[in-house]
């Protein structure tokens, strides 16, 4: 089962990266960005309420579109997605651009992913 193509929109996915400087310090970065697929919509509902109370408004749900499989490396665990020829990895703390797939700059962060049929993301404004 598939999802439906009219709901699928095209959004920029950046991979999370630690970076250090060249004293010694780290920041958290994004690499280059990944055009993916997906159905989004606004997060609602008692439990997401409950969960993010005021912060709710800038919480927003996604549907992947393609299959996934799991992969844990240590601690980390991350989700291999296959969407037709695209192929990309997705994980916890990864950068999203909902408003401009064109854009550098990611606009919401991953904040948990849920492996459903279809592998569901929560993201929340930056």
């Amino acid at each position: 089962m598939n999802l439906r193509r009219d709901r699928l929109g095209t959004y920029a996915l950046f991979p999370h990266q630690t970076i250090r400087d060249e004293e010694g310090g780290t920041s958290d970065g994004y690499g280059s960005k990944q055009l993916i697929r997906a159905e989004m919509w606004a997060a609602g509902g008692r439990v997401q309420q409950e969960m993010y109370g005021a912060k709710l408004p800038q919480v927003r749900n996604m549907r992947l579109s393609g299959n996934y499989r799991e992969v844990t490396e240590g601690a980390k665990t991350r989700y291999h997605v296959t969407d037709g020829s695209v192929e990309y990895d997705i994980s916890v703390n990864d950068g999203i651009s909902l408003n401009d797939p064109d854009g550098n700059i990611p606009e919401y962060r991953v904040t948990a992913i849920y492996p459903y049929r279809f592998l569901q993301i929560e993201v929340e404004r930056i």
